[in-house]
């Protein structure tokens, strides 16, 4: 009897990816995780500036807006103890920048219950915050790959596709992956063209149910 597995898991198919959290992550981010069979989030690592760590990039009425969480003195801090800083309202004016970006957006209104409290309530940790925000994102996008926290800093992973230096405003990155960003309609297109790897948010914004779509069309 032929006792061979007829659907064997291809060892060389397994992606584990190893990343950064990100606020409000570009579409790359999510493209990624759609990709892996595991994705780690790096919780070790000191927090760094000019990244994706605390800032995310819409589509508002004059092209791109970078929306930037302030945080307190991050120097030498592990990413999983850097703390915001609630002394300006900065909840008040994402959430307005985010409401005057979208609001005339397909979708919007139909995600805006899940995401609004993000901008209401508050949380001490800038990684909780994103980590939780990032949850209700892979949520509607349907995207079940298992995440775990890393226990410890690794600089060197023999295991994992390391994206962790992805995520830096203008990074040259280390693509391990091909990322095509498939244009879709975006709300301010006709005015200032289309504008590739915002926030997930715009992309849910204007595609809602169809966002899956396109973050299957950017892995290449």
């Amino acid at each position: 009897m032929d006792t061979t597995d007829r659907n064997p898991t291809p060892v060389a198919m397994q992606r584990v990816i190893l990343t950064s959290i990100a606020y409000m992550p570009p579409i790359e981010f999510f493209v990624n995780l759609k990709g892996a069979s595991a994705v780690w989030i790096e919780q070790h690592e000191n927090y760094q500036k000019q990244t994706f760590r605390n800032r995310a990039q819409i589509y508002a009425s004059n092209g791109v807006q970078n929306l930037i969480i302030p945080v307190q003195r991050a120097i030498h801090t592990k990413i999983k103890d850097t703390l915001i800083d609630y002394r300006t309202p900065w909840q008040r004016n994402h959430w307005r920048s985010i409401t005057a970006a979208y609001n005339n957006s397909p979708y919007f209104l139909y995600y805006k219950d899940a995401i609004e409290p993000f901008f209401t309530e508050q949380w001490e940790s800038l990684f909780q915050f994103n980590f939780q925000l990032l949850q209700v994102f892979l949520k509607i996008l349907n995207i079940e790959t298992p995440l775990y926290l890393t226990e410890n800093y690794d600089p060197h992973p023999v295991d994992k596709v390391d994206l962790r230096e992805n995520w830096h405003l203008n990074s040259k990155k280390d693509t391990q992956t091909t990322f095509q960003n498939t244009p879709y309609n975006q709300v301010f297109m006709d005015k200032s063209g289309f504008i590739l790897n915002l926030s997930i948010l715009d992309l849910i914004c204007c595609e809602g149910p169809y966002a899956p779509h396109f973050l299957c069309e950017g892995r290449r």
